[in-house]
């Protein structure tokens, strides 16, 4: 019993990685310029977190909007 339950884990495992590589050779063969996709899956790009998470606030007087 525990040895099918495993069995299927594997198998379910083994599925989606060639569905997985079959979405993309299929996206390969249909694209117009195959050199970029093969690029694309290569490299990935870290997302930038923005570095001004301070909210934003008015003015408390005129002065602070006024430049030297």
């Amino acid at each position: 019993m525990i040895g099918a339950i495993v069995a299927v884990v594997a198998l379910t495992v083994v599925c989606v990685v060639l569905l997985r590589e079959n979405r993309r050779l299929t996206n390969l063969v249909i694209a117009r310029n195959p050199d970029a996709v093969i690029a694309a899956d290569r490299v990935v790009k870290p997302r930038k977190k923005n570095q001004d998470d301070k909210p934003h606030s008015t003015w408390a007087n005129p002065s602070e909007a006024v430049g030297p």
